[in-house]
């Protein structure tokens, strides 16, 4: 492709996948010029309209009318089929809390000499969550009798 420099009419001979669709900044290599520079397309080639059967707008919107027509028979069946339940299975909760609590007084347990450091009360306090493990269990052995 040739490109004339619009300052000083130098020609330049550029290849054509240099310069995107939406254009490029150039610069003119003798007076230093520079220019956006967009690619002209030719008007005279036919667009998709001319070169398809006239009949072929027609068969495009009747299929599109169809599909839409199809979609919105569809849709409101598929989403009463697929009643939306919120099912929460309370013993895996409750399962997954105590296991939560467990691991959290072993490692309080593991580290208490380190933790006492920061809170010092934590001997004190571990003490009375072992004391009342002990009462709840005592408390459900005599429930069990």
């Amino acid at each position: 492709m040739v490109i004339d420099c619009p300052d000083c009419n130098k020609k330049f001979d550029i290849d054509e996948n240099l310069i995107p669709a939406n254009g490029r900044l150039l610069q003119c290599g003798s007076c230093n010029y520079k220019w956006f520079f967009e690619l002209k397309i030719n008007k005279d080639i036919k667009s998709p309209k001319n070169i398809l059967p006239e009949d072929t707008e027609t068969i495009i919107q009747e299929a599109e009318t169809s599909l839409e027509k199809k979609i919105d028979k569809d849709i409101p069946e598929k989403i009463n089929k697929k009643k939306v339940r919120n099912n929460v299975n309370y013993l895996n909760v409750f399962f997954v809390m105590l296991l939560s609590t467990v691991a959290l007084i072993l490692i309080l347990d593991t580290f208490e000499a380190q933790i006492s450091l920061i809170f010092p009360d934590i001997n004190l306090l571990l003490d009375n969550l072992y004391q009342s493990i002990i009462d709840i269990k005592l408390f459900t052995l005599d429930l069990i009798k």
